[in-house]
């Protein structure tokens, strides 16, 4: 799915073991209340939400940012509930992988 509501007709979310969830998309398609938001919400207690990729969020125009300019661009993620987290959660950005790193410092705190 995305924040859209188009998921491809080949798809049969049925027979997928897990989701990896865009963590910016949510937030996007919560204050959107997309098809997609009221999907991963009814899957809520099935344990089912694995892993994550995460970049920065637009407040402003409610949408995800592939390039970071402050960290306050991930503050987001507090706002989200505590199911969509996995075990494992991957940057996706645009930014140097230096800046990466530094990303990654701060979420760690962050998010633990």
């Amino acid at each position: 799915m995305n924040k859209d509501n188009i998921v491809d007709k080949s798809v049969i979310v049925e027979k997928i073991g897990g989701f990896c969830v865009d963590l910016s998309h949510f937030k996007s398609a919560e204050e959107k209340w997309s098809k997609e938001f009221i999907y991963t919400l009814e899957r809520a207690d099935d344990k089912i939400f694995a892993c994550n990729h995460l970049n920065g969020y637009s407040y402003r125009k409610n949408t995800d940012l592939h390039t970071i300019h402050h960290l306050r661009e991930f503050n987001y993620l507090r706002a989200l509930p505590e199911f969509l987290f996995g075990e494992c959660i991957a940057i996706e950005a645009d930014n140097s992988i230096a800046k990466q790193l530094e990303f990654k410092k701060y979420l760690l705190k962050f998010l633990q």
